[in-house]
């Protein structure tokens, strides 16, 4: 599952948005969860989670801000080879 991480108040987060509906279109074997952080309780997010944008796959981490497509696309290829 591809979790992005936004805050209403973010001007980064309408790209991270764009990527996720993306993700959703041109990859729909790929589960996609976007969650607001305004909007959220501490028990939607991780920890680790301190910044937005923050895209996890899986639980991890693969990107701090907005990834390339290409790059997240590479991420995610290899996420579901394994």
């Amino acid at each position: 599952m591809l979790r992005v991480y936004v805050d209403e108040g973010c001007f980064a987060c309408e790209h991270a948005l764009e990527v996720a509906e993306r993700v959703r279109r041109d990859l729909p074997a790929v589960e996609v969860q976007v969650v607001d952080l305004q909007l959220s309780t501490g028990q939607d997010h991780p920890e680790e989670i301190f910044a937005v944008p923050t895209f996890t796959l899986d639980g991890s981490i693969v990107s701090l801000g907005t990834p390339a497509w290409e790059e997240l696309c590479a991420k995610i290829e290899a996420a579901l080879a394994v």
